[in-house]
């Protein structure tokens, strides 16, 4: 006879605890593919640091032959002069991008600076902190890193303008980082630094460095003075175009603007002179005006207007400093001076005119008038600041300006 075995007592898994097996496989499997790509991801990032010192290496031995240098034009496969070879190959940045590092700028970036060549800037970006250099864009000149965390909005301003200054290359990150830390960044629409101390470097909106209208970039016409501590427009013709249109980039009841005088000068004392910055739509009555007069040369008066017709002004008879004029709702604007409230307007909102705001003048249905001669530092156009917004903007400005050496003492 057959015997049926009984396997009612035989060992085996259930389908709960195949689940689990199963589980804390796929789990062990991912964190290991995990613990895998940090690895790559941090050997890359010595490779790139590792790649940045033998760089800066081959540029020290080329400056000891040389005395200089080489130029950023000669520095694209190799590193060489007439009779000796640095670098055989100049290294390229490993992929992919880690971190926060981007296609554009996981790249090594290298600038000649200073009188004759006298040194550097090499640009780099690290996935994660390595090797003490904080994750981000970085840049190395020869004194080592010089600074690590190199905002991505300020490296492209850096890239757009070309300014290889490294006092004026921090400044404008810090500046960045402060507006962004402070929540002030978003709020702004164009911001005008005014480093180099060219017409090409000045044109440049930090919020949007393309060399476009669309990116409200400057168009200067008419004299103006180009230096190391701002714009000087001469009180005739000069005027820039910021292409920026108030009924069409801003609102009506949360506008404002901010600039930096650094000189207490009129053209004139006769006339409706001395306008520092604005649109509006009508001569005859600056229907819709949104502008500033730091200093009239007529009463020594500050006039202005956001979105109205309806003028506002009061005695100011030394034009340096910070202004602010802003307005939050459709019944009251300010101005704002140094960071302290200089008056406070019922001045109700209308309408927002059609004209692109200029700088060094005034803009209107009938072109540029009223032109002023006065040297300025910073200029942004930006949604309405409460108080203490526009108290912050202040503060920012001042240790932008003092990191130039170009703040002015009044």
């Amino acid at each position: 006879m057959f015997k049926i075995k009984n396997n009612k007592n035989k060992l085996g898994f259930t389908l709960v605890e195949l689940l689990v097996v199963i589980a804390i496989i796929g789990i062990l499997a991912t964190l290991a593919i995990v613990s895998i790509q940090n690895t790559r991801s941090k050997a890359r990032d010595t490779k790139r640091i590792a790649d940045i010192k033998q760089i800066q290496t081959a540029l020290e031995l080329y400056f000891n032959d040389n005395g200089s240098y080489p130029v950023s034009t000669s520095v694209t496969s190799s590193i060489r002069s007439a009779s000796r070879v640095y670098m055989e190959m100049y290294p390229q940045a490993p992929n992919p991008p880690d971190g926060d590092c981007t296609e554009s700028n996981n790249q090594y970036v290298y600038t000649e600076t200073g009188e004759d060549n006298g040194s550097y800037t090499l640009f780099f970006c690290l996935g994660g902190t390595n090797s003490g250099i904080s994750s981000g864009l970085a840049v190395a000149s020869p004194v080592g890193v010089e600074y690590g965390s190199l905002d991505e909005d300020a490296f492209n301003f850096i890239q757009a303008t070309g300014i290889t200054d490294i006092t004026q290359q921090l400044a404008i990150n810090t500046l960045v980082n402060s507006l962004k830390s402070n929540s002030l960044w978003t709020k702004m629409k164009a911001i005008y630094p005014f480093v180099g101390g060219t017409a090409t470097t000045h044109k440049f909106n930090l919020k949007d460095p393309r060399d476009a209208d669309s990116a409200y970039r400057l168009v200067f016409t008419g004299g103006w003075a180009h230096t190391a501590t701002g714009v000087d427009p001469n009180g005739s013709t000069g005027y820039a175009d910021t292409k920026l249109v108030p009924n069409t980039a801003l609102s009506l009841n949360n506008s404002g603007a901010s600039i930096y005088i650094r000189q207490n000068t009129v053209v004139g004392t006769s006339g409706l002179i001395d306008c520092d910055f604005g649109s509006v739509n009508e001569t005859s009555t600056f229907s819709k005006g949104l502008h500033i007069f730091v200093r009239n040369g007529v009463s020594d008066t500050l006039r202005y207007r956001v979105n109205t017709g309806t003028v506002s002004f009061l005695t100011n008879s030394d034009a340096r400093g910070f202004y602010t004029i802003s307005r939050l709702s459709s019944a009251t604007s300010y101005v704002y001076k140094n960071g302290v409230e200089f008056i406070e307007t019922a001045q109700a909102s209308t309408e927002m005119n059609p004209y692109s705001i200029i700088i060094g003048a005034v803009n209107s249905n009938v072109g540029p008038m009223y032109f002023s001669n006065r040297e300025i530092a910073f200029f942004a156009i930006h949604d309405g600041l409460t108080p203490t917004e526009q108290a912050t903007l202040n503060t920012i400005n001042t240790t932008f300006q003092t990191a130039l050496s170009r703040n002015v003492d009044y």
